[in-house]
């Protein structure tokens, strides 16, 4: 499994422009982490929420997260004035431990 964390937007924005995402791949975790991992990403594909109209917020940050695991992939998307708790801490969590390829 691979997860990465992209960043948009923002009053940095310019400066993120061209840097790569947050990379973690599953299997260079200790399994407990790859397990913890996979139940962060569960919990945030359950809250997800469809995505509502785009409302503008020039200085917002908004987040992608992609996970590609078992031959599929999933996106997530929130920005900081719409994200829920599980989302946050998954963004969190992919930040603390990820590195940028």
């Amino acid at each position: 499994m691979i997860v990465s964390l992209s960043k948009h937007g923002g009053l940095a924005a310019g400066i993120r422009l061209r840097q790569p995402p947050v990379v973690v791949d599953a299997k260079a975790l200790p399994p407990e982490a790859a397990r913890d991992l996979g139940n962060m990403i569960d919990a945030a594909v359950k809250a997800s929420e469809p995505p509502s109209p785009a409302e503008p917020h020039p200085d917002s940050m908004s987040y992608t997260i992609t996970v590609e695991r078992e031959g599929t992939t999933v996106t997530l998307k929130a920005r900081n004035s719409a994200m829920s708790s599980p989302f946050r801490e998954l963004r969190d969590w992919i930040e603390r431990h990820g590195r940028r390829n």
